[in-house]
């Protein structure tokens, strides 16, 4: 990309697995491209992170649940060849010209139970991104729920990953994990999905300037969360989202700073758990003017009116997050 070409956006962060599982199950037959096609190419979506994501408190086989995800996934990309392509990191800045570009992520590992098996099975399936939890405790780390950080076997698993082509996300994760992950990962194989900044919204889900810092200085993005529920539940507007974007620039320099929608509205309101509250805040809500991915455009120029250059708006709208996938470890 260059500063005069068309501004392309990498999103470290969506869910919309979970609502292609829901539409397939109700018998449309290419949900991806019916739902999500359209706001993708409008946004200027050129990579998205797509998360398996299975509740940890839920009920019945959670492997299970986790390879149906995987399996939409595969095929949806099957049935879409001429528009959407799994990333390698050989394949990177083509799928940025021709194609929209799809990572495959697990978000928290409560469904491998305690077996370290799973992590070659979902290798194999093309499986880039592993967040260790999802705000819980389980059998490898502990979320920001909890206190403490990782466990025995949470090391192994964190060893594993580079030798698999997979990186970490330490979204959701306790400041300890944060911290004992980043001592033991290589340089370059951690980065944050979606979260903001504890500076200008206090919720745990946030990150301090210490975690900016660490997570920036170990060759890690950090992809800030347009939702209300981190940006600041009295105040949801884009302008405010900029806040947060400025004091990441401010504590960790323009190119270790991303995006990562998680733009859950259409999703929740498929899956019927639109009216879902989190800290008082619905899980549907979003910022006014940015309800899904093809409102970036309004992002991005909020973000020159605050001063931004073309090259600055451009390496936080998805620069940076494709410079660090494609220096990671994958294959």
């Amino acid at each position: 990309m260059t500063a005069t070409g068309p501004i392309l956006v990498a999103d470290g962060h969506s869910d919309l697995l979970q609502e292609l599982v829901f539409a397939e199950q109700e018998g449309e037959e290419n949900p991806l491209r019916s739902r999500w096609l359209v706001q993708l190419r409008e946004g200027g979506v050129a990579l998205q992170v797509c998360a398996i994501f299975r509740d940890p408190a839920a009920e019945g086989d959670g492997a299970r649940d986790l390879l149906r995800q995987a399996q939409s996934f595969h095929a949806a990309v099957e049935r879409n060849p001429e528009v959407f392509a799994i990333v390698e990191r050989r394949s990177l800045e083509q799928v940025a010209v021709d194609r929209v570009g799809l990572v495959l992520a697990i978000e928290g590992v409560s469904a491998f139970g305690e077996d370290l098996w799973l992590l070659d099975l979902f290798a194999h399936l093309a499986v880039r991104v592993i967040g260790l939890t999802w705000n819980e405790q389980n059998a490898f780390a502990q979320g920001c729920d909890h206190p403490g950080g990782l466990t025995s076997l949470g090391e192994q698993l964190v060893d594993r990953l580079p030798g698999l082509g997979m990186v970490v996300d330490l979204a959701h994760a306790s400041p300890q994990t944060v911290a004992d992950v980043l001592e033991r990962t290589p340089s370059g194989s951690a980065f944050v999905s979606h979260a903001s900044c504890r500076a200008i919204y206090d919720h745990r889900r946030n990150l301090s300037d210490v975690q900016l810092t660490a997570v920036a200085e170990h060759g890690g993005v950090v992809c800030l969360m347009p939702h209300p529920l981190v940006v600041d539940p009295t105040r949801r507007t884009i302008d405010r989202f900029v806040d947060h974007v400025e004091h990441a620039v401010s504590v960790i320099g323009v190119d270790c700073v991303g995006l990562g929608g998680d733009f859950l509205k259409q999703i929740s309101q498929t899956l019927g758990s639109g009216e879902h509250v989190v800290d008082g805040v619905e899980v549907d809500s979003t910022l006014e003017g940015l309800e899904g991915p093809r409102e970036y455009p309004r992002l991005l120029e909020a973000l020159r009116a605050r001063g931004y250059s073309a090259g600055d708006v451009e390496a936080i709208a998805g620069g940076n997050l494709l410079r660090f996938l494609a220096t990671s470890p994958l294959p």
